[in-house]
């Protein structure tokens, strides 16, 4: 609801990370575990949700760096990586020996789904 009577949505929410869940997505993901309950389930995230400045150096160079971080509502930098609440050990996919268009799964994926399938906890 946009009226502020509370939240459109009431069911679970899963969000999936990995190594290159980094800016922007960081940022959302942190919003969605700290405002809306979610649940980061694969890897840590990037851990750089920063603004970019670049620097100019005398030998014509350039270097990007972190000149600010962005918060979560926590308003804590988001300058390390988010842990998941439910850890995946791999993302990597199985190379099949059959060829490349054998459909592969993907095990942050089915475990998200798998989450996602169990019933809620219901409250005491």
């Amino acid at each position: 609801s946009f009226s502020g009577d509370g939240p459109s949505w009431s069911g679970r929410l899963v969000v999936l990370t990995d190594r290159a869940t980094l800016g922007p997505a960081e940022v959302l993901a942190a919003v969605l575990r700290q405002k809306a309950g979610a649940e980061l389930v694969g890897q840590r995230t990037f851990g750089n949700a920063g603004r970019q400045a670049m620097v100019e150096m005398s030998s014509g160079a350039v270097l990007f760096l972190a000149d600010a971080f962005y918060t979560g509502p926590d308003l804590e930098p988001l300058d390390e990586p988010l842990e998941p609440d439910v850890r995946v050990e791999s993302r990597l996919r199985p190379v099949a020996d059959t060829g490349a268009d054998e459909e592969r799964p993907d095990a942050v994926l089915e475990k998200g789904l798998e989450i996602l399938r169990q019933p809620a906890e219901k409250a005491a």
